[in-house]
């Protein structure tokens, strides 16, 4: 595992070399994945879901699931599947983001690491980063936070290395465009605790450069935002939604749930480092007494990022990710010593097998395809909707993940009147229903006495099918 990467003298963390090497890297760890899993419910399918609607409709500016308006996410993370499906075949391609996230991440951990600890901790940092828990979940699975990570780290890095505010901006204006405002509040923090926690005073000149970086991050999402207002027409309910509902609505625990207390991390912020949480006590020991700085440092930008969050009610344990790369870096600045003495000779075959561990359970994912995929919605809807332009009616269920495998619309209704009037606009079709309505459909529904009808998982989900014909007397 030691030859992953070059001999550090032999490969400049800051070249293209090095970019490709981890590029590679982040291929061999999670290319089986992404070629051969399904897509999950519920994120990973929208994104997709949404990334194909885009494209048929030509919507490029204003998101659409199911043909509404989506106010939840910025769309860089969908540009980016579909730019991937252009090139690559189906699953692999729409995890184009995943493998742009991953190696940025990677890149940005080896190239700090070797700055901050010397050139042999560079490649282990990266190495120690692909090997913990939650960053190999997370550069896993088609969520938008590993993009996200890869474009922080991306933006953090320029700001250490002494970039211009102008590319550190960008960067972080494209994680802007990924998730929002997170995307430069948190990692322009960081930085600044950081740098704060180093005992330098602020000065003139740093103010103005971050300030700058953070006036850059604001274009990208400001430049999408007025052409879809301007050029594509963007709803006003949208437009609020996006911008408001979905930060501070979201932050007071008002939108989508997910409220806890404000020591919800805590706990997190060990488990997302497994297998290495054990080793961070010697590390700290050991980086107190060797770089104060660097100890500093590092704790700052950790401790910023469990903080910010921490304050607004609305939190989801993959918020603190950015927290683990500091964590990476420490401990590969004091390998092995960090290590218990009888494991320092096999410190090397001991991070080489947890990498392997990680690799293997990513490729063994897709065997769970059987269980996380609605298989039998694709035949159901060849049946029952047989031109594309049909739609999938679907009652109190986003239904993103049946949507895309069945490769139609989705309608949403929330009542049965609505579901009654959609059955009789549309004539005749597919619905599907909560299991929970199983046992009085047709009496609820007279268009689906009497048609077929059965029932299927996803995952922990339970659904129940119906066709329904309302065009016949």
């Amino acid at each position: 595992m030691q030859n992953l990467f070059p001999r550090p003298s032999r490969c400049n963390p800051d070249s293209a070399a090095a970019l490709v090497l981890c590029a590679l890297l982040a291929l061999a760890l999670w290319g089986l994945e992404w070629a051969f899993r399904g897509w999950w419910e519920p994120d990973e399918a929208r994104f997709v879901l949404i990334a194909r609607e885009m494209a048929a409709s030509g919507s490029w500016l204003v998101p659409l699931r199911n043909g509404i308006p989506y106010p939840d996410k910025p769309p860089l993370m969908m540009w980016l599947i579909q730019a991937g499906e252009s090139v690559f075949p189906a699953h692999f391609g729409s995890r184009l983001p995943l493998w742009i996230g991953a190696t940025l991440a990677l890149r940005a951990v080896w190239s700090l690491a070797a700055r901050w600890a010397g050139p042999s901790a560079g490649p282990r940092a990266a190495l120690l980063l692909a090997a913990s828990l939650q960053c190999s979940l997370s550069f896993g699975l088609g969520q938008i936070d590993g993009l996200l990570l890869g474009l922080e780290l991306a933006g953090i890095r320029a700001l250490f290395l002494g970039r211009t505010a102008t590319e550190a901006g960008l960067w972080l204006g494209l994680a802007v465009l990924a998730k929002g405002p997170v995307g430069a509040l948190v990692p322009l923090g960081a930085y600044a605790a950081a740098r704060f926690a180093e005992g330098r005073p602020p000065t003139r000149r740093a103010a103005a450069r971050l300030a700058l970086a953070a006036a850059v991050s604001v274009l990208p999402a400001a430049i999408w935002l007025a052409a879809a207002r301007w050029l594509a027409h963007a709803p006003d309910d949208w437009l609020r939604n996006i911008l408001f509902s979905q930060n501070l609505s979201r932050a007071a625990g008002a939108v989508g749930g997910h409220r806890h207390g404000p020591l919800y991390f805590l706990p997190h912020l060990l488990l997302q480092f497994l297998p290495w949480t054990l080793l961070l006590p010697a590390a700290a020991r050991i980086l107190r007494q060797r770089d104060p700085s660097l100890f500093r440092r590092l704790a700052a930008w950790a401790a910023f990022v469990v903080v910010f969050f921490s304050v607004p009610v609305c939190k989801r344990n993959v918020y603190i990710l950015l927290s683990i790369p500091p964590l990476a870096i420490g401990l590969a600045a004091a390998w092995p010593d960090a290590l218990p003495l009888r494991l320092r000779p096999h410190a090397r075959p001991l991070l080489a097998s947890a990498l392997i561990l990680f690799a293997v359970i990513s490729a063994a994912k897709p065997l769970l395809n059987t269980f996380k995929v609605p298989r039998d919605i694709a035949p159901l809807a060849a049946r029952h909707l047989p031109a594309p332009s049909d739609r999938l009616l679907l009652y109190r269920i986003n239904g993103e993940t049946l949507s895309l495998h069945a490769n139609r619309t989705g309608l949403r209704v929330e009542d049965d009147d609505e579901a009654l009037a959609a059955m009789h606009t549309l004539g005749r079709g597919l619905a599907v229903f909560p299991a929970s309505l199983a046992d009085d459909l047709a009496d609820r529904f007279p268009p689906a006495a009497d048609r077929p009808a059965g029932a299927f998982r996803v995952g922990s989900r339970s659904y129940v099918w119906t066709a329904f014909d309302a065009a016949t007397p």
